[in-house]
């Protein structure tokens, strides 16, 4: 480096800015890359899931204690408002249960969701039994019991599938947000750390470019002001190579002549 030119120096410094900025580039966008995936798996995945359980529980749960309810009821108009909004919940799950079918990507999910649905097919065959023997007076207590003894295991066990993709969704929706804030973190941390490191770089490689330019220039400055009042016995020591050894050894053709410091200092008595 020391026996590059002022020019060559210039050339280097500003090629080394320039890949450090494209490296940083680089960096920039494959973090903002992996930000984009993870957002996108929140958004398509993750979040919707959580949402779609949370919904499929809500849905257990208000058609369990509707069921309850219709098992308690007398009155044979609100009995047809329970059972008009038990078809609908029913109707409801199964549409979610779709939705949460198109939406899920992992194999778990697709696991987690087989177990929901093996454990609704005989809670469903179960609950209508309830439901018909609910309908007569003589029967009523035989559907209590059978919704103490069997119903309420079999939505135990559909309540506990249900609750484990809420809970598998809940995690990967916080996987992918922490995920989020470590990238983020991570490009903060490195991008402030090449901002130091190219900061320190370009004023190092400023000092050298000045030095590099004023150090010749101020000896050649020196030995013109040697010159500019006739004084032709110094020599002017500059490093070969750069451009200012043109201009130096321009000067040192003055010392080719031996005699002509003395000729001008004769001139000047004369």
């Amino acid at each position: 480096m020391k026996n590059l030119t002022a020019r060559a120096r210039i050339i280097a410094y500003f090629s080394a800015a320039t890949l450090l900025l494209i490296c940083l580039c680089v960096f920039a966008y494959v973090q903002l890359q992996r930000i984009q995936d993870q957002a996108s798996i929140a958004r398509s995945e993750s979040v919707p899931g959580l949402v779609l359980a949370s919904q499929l529980q809500a849905v257990s749960i208000s058609t369990y204690s509707s069921v309850e309810q219709l098992i308690l009821e007398r009155d044979s108009v609100k009995r047809q408002q329970i059972k008009t909004y038990l078809g609908e919940k029913t109707a409801e799950r199964l549409n979610l249960l779709k939705q949460y079918e198109s939406v899920i990507r992992s194999d778990r999910q697709r696991e987690l969701l087989r177990t929901t649905e093996a454990a609704l097919i005989p809670y469903m065959t179960l609950r209508k039994q309830v439901e018909q023997l609910s309908g007569d007076p003589e029967t009523r207590a035989e559907a209590a019991a059978l919704l103490q003894n069997q119903l309420q295991t079999l939505y135990d066990s559909l309540q506990g599938a249900i609750q484990s993709e809420v809970d598998f969704n809940r995690v990967g929706a916080g996987e992918a947000g922490r995920k989020i804030q470590e990238a983020i973190g991570t490009a903060e941390a490195v991008l402030l750390a090449c901002l130091l490191l190219g900061t320190v770089a370009l004023v190092a490689a400023g000092y050298q470019l000045v030095q590099a330019i004023n150090r010749p220039l101020a000896r050649i400055v020196s030995a013109m002001n040697l010159v500019r009042g006739g004084d032709y016995s110094q020599k002017i020591v500059l490093m070969q190579g750069g451009e200012f050894s043109v201009l130096a050894n321009g000067l040192k053709s003055y010392h080719i002549y031996p005699g002509l410091n003395s000729v001008v200092v004769a001139l000047k008595i004369g």
